[in-house]
């Protein structure tokens, strides 16, 4: 109602051309870099591409995902990277997140806060070369640490099952940042008055969390599920870093590692098939918007 009211407003004052005047470059620009390259992508997928030159093939690449054993083995590796992100980070970023709401004094929460965010901006490459040192068998501070404790040590990124988790560990690691911010922010919206009432009726800190907290904070964690796991979906930096070190191809070992995004990248630019890996990043486009569409839906409908 209120932008129907502004529409009207803003007819009646003959300014409806200086309005489009000043939205033009920003709509321009959104088509350029963002629709353009989309309608060329959905274009490209219907194509078979090869020496140079292209054939309209119809939906014969997407019919070809299906019987694809290596795609099959990038979307459950791309599932399995997803399932241990999202349940070890959400659940983690939620515990840092009420314990910095927790501190009192500003000046400690803000910079306790910084330390969190600081990985996020780091360079993703810098900080997987960090990682891969860390997760070196020889003398990685990682099997440094399970030695002295007694522990087996582990090959971590040379093994084909321990390969995938290593990359998450460092992802959660550098990622952890954003669903704390994300979360604090919801956390602070909730009003204290609600957990004074909670402790007069004899609520004890874990009972607060479950039936006060949680509860309220149902929006924000959908919200941080949905981006996170579009990011984890997304993910390509992190394995190829990872994993392309030394003579080893990325992806391994015994595409082990093998993600989605990276999937596309092996079908475009390793073996030229750019029709193909259009489709399977058109794929992946339909469920993203898939879920921002049902995550805009549902936040539409509590609002």
């Amino acid at each position: 109602m209120r932008l129907a009211a502004v529409r009207r407003g803003l007819r009646r004052r003959g300014w409806g051309g200086f309005v489009i005047a000043l939205l033009a470059p920003a709509i321009l620009w959104m088509l350029a870099l963002r629709y353009l390259p989309i309608g060329y992508l959905a274009s490209l997928s219907l194509q078979n591409t090869s020496a140079g030159s292209s054939t309209y093939v119809g939906l014969a690449n997407y019919q070809a995902s299906l019987s694809d054993d290596l795609f099959r083995t990038a979307v459950l590796n791309t599932i399995e990277y997803m399932v241990l992100l999202l349940c070890i980070q959400i659940p983690l970023a939620l515990l840092i997140a009420v314990g910095i709401d927790s501190i009192k004094h500003r000046t400690a929460r803000d910079t306790i806060l910084t330390l969190y965010f600081m990985p996020l901006v780091t360079s993703t490459v810098a900080s997987a070369v960090v990682f891969v040192f860390l997760f070196h068998p020889a003398y990685g501070l990682f099997n440094f640490v399970l030695g002295s404790l007694g522990l087996p040590t582990l090959a971590f990124l040379q093994d084909p099952s321990t390969a995938l988790p290593s990359v998450a560990i460092m992802d959660i690691w550098k990622t952890l940042g954003f669903p704390v911010i994300i979360l604090l922010a919801g956390l602070q919206t909730i009003s204290p008055e609600l957990y004074d009432a909670a402790s007069v009726d004899g609520a004890g800190a874990r009972a607060r969390l479950r039936h006060v907290t949680l509860p309220l904070l149902k929006p924000t964690l959908a919200l941080v599920l949905v981006l996170q796991g579009i990011e984890t979906l997304r993910m390509f930096a992190p394995v190829y870093a990872m994993t392309a070190t030394g003579s080893r191809s990325p992806g391994g070992p015994v595409n082990s590692t093998l993600v989605w995004s990276l999937d596309v990248f092996f079908q475009a630019f390793k073996f030229n098939k750019f029709g193909y890996a259009a489709a399977l990043a058109m794929l992946m486009f339909v469920i993203v918007a898939a879920a921002m569409a049902a995550q805009l839906a549902l936040a539409r409908k509590r609002g």
